[in-house]
């Protein structure tokens, strides 16, 4: 889907009159708008350590089964 509608886009600018320039012109645009999630996750900063410790929590304790007999973990 991302490709017909950059290569759509690229059309109209080439019929545009930016006329061989506008393909690249459209390129750099697109590329440049890949770069805002990156800049607003950098922006928000690390995850907490609350947060992280939410999810290990989580994770653990779905994931790990003790056996009343046996004397170790087993992970599923």
């Amino acid at each position: 889907m991302g490709i017909a509608v950059g290569s759509w886009a690229a059309g109209l600018a080439l019929a545009s009159p930016l006329g061989p320039a506008g393909p690249p012109a459209v390129g750099t645009v697109i590329s440049a708008l890949t770069l805002v999630p990156l800049i607003a996750l950098a922006v928000q900063g690390p995850p907490t350590r609350s947060a992280r410790s939410r999810v290990v929590e989580r994770s653990t304790a779905s994931s790990t089964v003790m056996d009343e007999g046996d004397s170790h973990t087993t992970v599923v």
